[in-house]
């Protein structure tokens, strides 16, 4: 079974992962969407290890997407299955590049913020964001909601806090895991209709 969403609650996902983890998915290779599975199932190669062993540079063209992503696939799964049968971390370092990876991060600020949601989307009608949890100055603070009045101020305290940070050093970066947090706190703005701007 391909993984979906509804895995996420889904009563039979653990028998479903045990088959997918028999079967080798290729959904196990890390950075493999459903569209690269199906171009790849067309070449025959059904499992992780199959597209661990493709020989590059590829005989195949994809009709979708560029070859490049396809042999970056394959050597993420030589790496993962050679990590699985030697049964020790597999790693490379990628050699620096200026313009891109690290390079591209501005320049750190003492008062630079590393920040993350908590949330569940089944309480109620509209989801809990439960914890706003973030790290400042190498201490770790944390905003606990269990309601809508809870969420609310958890929101108002955090955006206070932000600002309050930011009037510091107008400099400052908060860092945070992916477009969830940005949309999130939108979200939650426009729910409550404070602290828009």
């Amino acid at each position: 079974p391909d993984p979906v969403p509804h895995c996420d609650i889904c009563r039979w996902w653990q028998l479903c992962d045990q088959r997918r983890r028999g079967d080798d998915h290729l959904s196990f290779i890390a950075g493999m969407g459903s569209n690269q599975i199906k171009e790849v199932s067309r070449w025959g190669v059904t499992t992780l290890e199959i597209m661990a062993n493709l020989e590059t540079p590829l005989k195949y063209k994809p009709e979708r997407g560029i070859v490049e992503t396809y042999e970056k696939l394959a050597h993420q799964a030589r790496l993962q299955h050679k990590s699985r049968t030697t049964k020790k971390p597999v790693y490379e370092i990628l050699e620096l590049e200026e313009g891109f990876g690290l390079h591209k991060l501005p320049e750190p600020s003492e008062h630079d913020m590393f920040f993350d949601f908590e949330g569940d989307p089944f309480v109620g009608n509209n989801g809990r964001e439960y914890l706003f949890g973030w790290v400042y100055k190498k201490l770790y603070y944390d905003l606990w909601a269990r309601n809508d009045a809870e969420e609310k101020k958890a929101l108002e305290d955090f955006i206070g806090t932000v600002m309050e940070i930011r009037e510091k050093d107008p400099g400052m970066h908060i860092y945070h895991f992916g477009a969830y947090e940005q949309s999130a706190l939108k979200r939650l703005v426009g729910k409550y209709a404070i602290k828009e701007n």
